[in-house]
């Protein structure tokens, strides 16, 4: 009896020990981050970097200048609003966050369609031919004008400034090296109350609350950076002693 006791007492603590092993193997091997959800898509190149690094100016959107629109489609993708200017450019707009890419006008607006019959409007996808070439890119930030202050966390902004600061002309001037001369205007009003979603997904209450043409209270500043041959204009207001970027407009750099 006591044999048969004493094995009982050894199988018990071998399959104790064997079971703390496979769950330790779990934990160091398969307790890791989860698998991505089926069908997740990518998210746009750029936004705020998550481990505490210095920020860095996201070289995948500068590159896009002068592109085409197969490099934008391979970079930005779903729900956009696309149109034709009254310059006659091609104009493609992200709404969350806010991204605005404009092409240099071509000789057939019927052909900078990928479907025939295409015209502005709301799409799930890119609706624009691939050999459109990149004039611009805009980055919008809704503001209050009257207060003046910034009604998000600058998420437009963050798709070309990785960083999890606040983007203020001090940052930008450490992150490109350049300390440009800022020049205050004064009679500046704010167009772009459209950049915080998609205004057809908006109820009528929020679209008043959503006016344009607003004075923008003590005006903003502006600052010229050039960074390999992009010129990058940037507008800034002053939120409590915060020189703060609202504004920021990419374009090749004409020397």
């Amino acid at each position: 009896m006591k044999n048969t006791r004493m094995f009982v007492s050894i199988f018990l603590g071998v399959t104790l020990l064997a079971i703390c092993a496979a769950l330790l193997l779990f934990a160091v091997f398969g307790g890791g981050r989860p698998a991505s959800a089926p069908g997740e898509s990518a998210a746009p190149a750029g936004g705020a970097l998550s481990d505490g690094s210095a920020p860095v100016l996201n070289p995948t959107m500068l590159s896009l200048i002068g592109s085409d629109n197969a490099a934008v489609r391979e970079t930005y993708f779903g729900r956009c609003y696309a149109q034709v200017t009254l310059r006659e450019n091609f104009r493609l707009s992200y709404f969350t966050p806010y991204l605005a890419v404009e092409f240099a006008p071509g000789d057939d607006l019927s052909a900078g369609w990928r479907q025939e019959g295409d015209s502005d409007g709301y799409y799930d996808d890119n609706p624009l031919a691939d050999d459109l070439t990149v004039l611009q890119i805009e980055l919008i930030e809704e503001i209050d004008p009257k207060a003046p202050a910034l009604l998000g966390q600058q998420y437009s902004l963050r798709q070309l400034i990785q960083t999890n600061e606040p983007i203020t002309y001090e940052l930008l001037c450490g992150v490109l090296g350049q300390t440009p001369e800022l020049d205050h205007k004064n009679n500046v009003y704010y167009d772009a109350g459209y950049v915080s979603g998609d205004p057809e997904a908006r109820s009528s209450d929020e679209q008043r609350t959503h006016r344009s043409g607003e004075r923008v209270t003590g005006g903003h500043d502006v600052a010229v950076f050039e960074v390999d041959g992009v010129k990058l204009t940037v507008r800034f207001i002053c939120v409590e002693d915060q020189t703060l970027a609202y504004y920021a407009k990419l374009e090749k750099a004409h020397g």
